[in-house]
This record gives structure tokens, C-alpha cells and sequence, in this order.
């Protein structure tokens, strides 16, 4: 491989031009020929190699920004991208927010302790007269659960709001954790579309998540979103994430229940601190890198990866899932992507393909991602390394439209 094709690789046709994120590209410093290399090290802004849950998923170079967009053709594709669920990137959008982001960085180390959550619970100007129960809640799953705590809420007969704090993974190297603000039953009512219930949480993350306030009051991005959803937006149901060294999320969706016009429209994912490393593609996108994958593996490339993932012809009871799109999307779409979990979270091989394809980016402090949700069949998938060498601090907010919506005539 040579500079040429580095080149080649940045304006092939079939890679995603990643709206606001400068290119990222894999490399192998043993096995790459010194040119492509050379290529590079002369492009590079930044280099990492990716480690997540003890596994290597190879190295990979930011490469310089993109010349910025015409301001009406950026405003086109933001929009196109925003409709056919691909991610968008903010790059630099909440830079002022250095004081809560420190603040962010500050609360992973007192929670680090899980008996200090209910006195710093105790310490906040609560909404809608929450208190928080002194004895916490039972913990549903306590190899990843810290603490949880409900609250005594004047309006708990609609889902009385709660406050979890979990491991991000059970893996012994990962120290990554996540604090999750809800309401009503984890899972059965992440799709609610009670607007009241979903406004006293956004109350509720804004009184005790360092930086949601601030961001839920930016006079930029809220008429951005608005122009989006053709209405008032919503920040609500936020998970505030520390990721730390060798630590990260396996790919996954946000869509919750089926795509309605109360439902949740997408994620608002704000990193305040520390770095981290994001493939983020559209479902249809990541079954066409899936099918592109599993099609080389049947002509009779990547044998070493066949025999490791697919031992003893075990691709071949996939093949009429990789033959429909519907269903494809349907098995991705699965928790941990269905029976394609062990590929699409294989590295550096999958990993590797995907950054290649344009699907990867690098937040740093003060970037945002956008990730559209139209409903389980038409939405974002994403997963998440951290490149930083200690704890990052991030927000994530499910976006809504912040109005009652009538319910659609029979």
C-alpha cells in the first residue's frame, strides 16, 4: 500500500463522509508497507491503539480536518444525514463548558465511594418536591449495579423518577461507570411518552448532572434540534459516563419501542472531558458493511477470521439472514447485534473495516455527537472506546419533542 492509496482510501465513493469529524483511517505499524505508513505519520493529528474489555482492536490515525462545507450545502447534508440516521458531529460546541466538565471529573471521584450518592443526592435543589428514599431501592442486576435510589415523587402514580449507578461492564480491568437519571420500569418505560414525567427528568439531570444545564440552555444548539423535529426540543432521560482506560460500549442502538412522533428522536451525546474513540453508522449502513464482511469470508478471503468466528462452515445458517435486508436489519437490530454479535465486535478485523468505511470519529472536550433515531429499523448504531489515558466525563440525552403530540386519527 502506498501514499496513493492512503489517498485513494479518503476519496473512495463508498465511504461515508462523516459530517463534522476530520477522516479516520487504520493502520498496522508491522505489516503496512513504509510508504502507506509514511502517509500517515505525515497526516496524522493524533494516533491510538484501541484496547476495550481486554481485547486489541488494532490502531488507528486521525488525519487533518476536512476543509469546512459551504454553509448551505452544510445545512443540507446536516439534515439528509439527520433523516436517514447517520450520525452527525458538533465539533467544539460546548468548549466554554471547562467548569463543569472539571466538576464532571470531580464527581466520578466521590462516587467512586457508592454511599456517598444518597448525600449527594441530599445536597441538590431538587424539582417537583423529589426526595430521594434514605434506603435505596434493590439493586436488579447486582453484579453491575452500585446504587439506586427512587423518590418519593407527588406524582409517582404516573412512574416514580430514579437514580441508578452501574458498572459500565464486568470485565476486572474497567473501572468505567454510568449514572442513569428515569422513571417508571428500567426498560418497559424507556419508550414513555408522558411528557410531564419526561420533563421533570430533564429537571431532575439538569439539578444534579454537572453541564446539562448549560447545554440544555444553549441558544445555538436548541433552535438547531427544534428545526430538526419541526418543533420544541426536549433534553430528558440523561446518563452521565465516565469512561475510563480499557473501557467502552459494544455496538448497540437507543431506539426504544417503535418510532412515534412523542418518542424519543435521537441522542445528544456531549463529551465535557477526556477523549474518546466512536464508530457510528446508520443500521442499513452497518448491514451492508456486515454483508460486504461475510461475502469476502464466503469467496474464500480473511480465512484465518472464518476459521476463528465461523468455525466448521458456521457462516453458513447466516446466509439466508444475509440474503434480506429486513431481516439482516432485524438481527442487528437484536441486543448485541443477534447472531452477528461476535462479528460486528471482533477486532481490530470489523473494527477496522468499519473506521475504513468513514464510521469512526474522535470526540474530544467540548465535541458533540448527534445520533438520529426513527425506529428500531432506521436508526443510529454506535460503540465507544476511551483513548484517554484516565477518566473522561460525558452526558448523553434523549431527544424529544417537547410538546404534546395528538394521537394519529383511525
Amino acid at each position: 500500500m502506498t501514499k496513493d492509496l492512503l489517498q485513494e482510501l479518503l476519496e473512495d465513493t463508498d465511504r461515508d463522509a462523516f459530517y463534522g469529524a476530520a477522516p479516520v483511517v487504520s493502520y498496522d505499524p508491522h505489516q503496512d508497507e513504509p510508504d502507506f505508513l509514511d502517509g500517515i505519520n505525515a497526516g496524522a493529528v493524533k494516533k491510538t491503539r484501541l484496547i476495550r474489555r481486554g481485547i486489541d482492536h488494532g490502531h488507528y490515525a486521525l488525519l487533518e480536518e476536512r476543509p469546512a462545507e459551504d454553509e448551505e450545502q452544510a445545512r443540507d447534508l446536516f439534515t439528509k444525514r439527520w433523516r436517514s440516521a447517520r450520525p452527525v458531529v458538533l465539533p467544539g460546541v460546548f468548549q466554554h463548558l471547562a467548569q463543569p466538565a472539571v466538576a464532571g471529573d470531580e464527581l466520578y471521584e466521590r462516587l467512586s465511594d457508592p454511599e456517598n450518592v444518597r448525600p449527594w443526592i441530599a445536597e441538590a435543589d431538587l424539582p417537583g418536591g423529589l426526595v430521594a428514599n434514605p434506603e435505596g431501592d434493590p439493586l436488579e442486576e447486582p453484579e453491575r449495579d452500585l446504587k439506586k435510589f427512587s423518590f418519593d415523587d407527588p406524582s409517582a402514580h404516573e412512574g416514580s423518577a430514579w437514580l441508578k449507578l452501574t458498572k459500565l461492564s464486568n470485565h476486572p480491568e474497567d473501572d468505567s461507570r454510568r449514572l442513569r437519571i428515569g422513571f417508571g420500569r428500567e426498560r418497559s418505560d424507556d419508550a414513555s411518552p408522558l411528557l410531564e414525567r419526561q420533563r421533570l427528568i430533564s429537571s431532575l439531570g439538569r439539578a444534579l448532572l454537572p453541564g446539562m444545564e448549560e447545554i440544555c440552555a444553549d441558544d445555538q444548539l436548541t433552535p438547531r434540534l427544534s428545526k430538526l423535529l419541526r418543533g420544541p426540543a426536549l433534553l430528558s432521560q440523561p446518563i452521565a459516563y465516565w469512561n475510563r482506560p480499557g473501557g467502552g460500549a459494544l455496538l448497540h442502538h437507543d431506539a426504544f419501542g417503535e418510532n412515534s412522533p412523542s418518542g424519543q428522536r435521537g441522542v445528544l451525546y456531549a463529551q465535557l472531558s477526556g477523549e474518546t474513540f466512536w464508530l457510528a453508522l446508520s443500521i442499513n449502513d452497518l448491514a451492508a458493511r456486515v454483508k460486504e464482511m461475510a461475502e469476502a469470508m464466503t469467496l474464500g478471503d480473511l480465512p484465518e477470521l472464518r476459521e476463528q468466528l465461523y468455525p466448521n462452515d458456521g457462516l453458513q445458517p447466516l446466509l439466508p439472514i444475509l440474503a434480506s435486508d429486513d431481516l439482516l436489519r432485524e438481527e442487528l437490530g437484536q441486543p448485541g447485534c443477534g447472531r452477528f454479535a461476535s462479528l460486528v465486535n471482533y477486532g481490530p478485523a470489523f473494527t477496522a473495516w468499519l473506521a475504513d468505511s468513514g464510521h469512526a470519529c474522535f470526540l474530544g472536550p467540548g465535541d458533540a455527537l448527534l445520533l438520529p433515531n426513527h425506529g428500531v429499523h432506521h436508526t443510529c448504531m454506535h460503540s465507544v472506546f476511551c483513548v484517554s489515558d484516565h477518566t473522561t466525563y460525558a452526558l448523553s440525552m434523549a431527544i424529544r419533542v417537547d410538546e404534546a403530540i395528538a394521537p394519529a386519527k383511525a
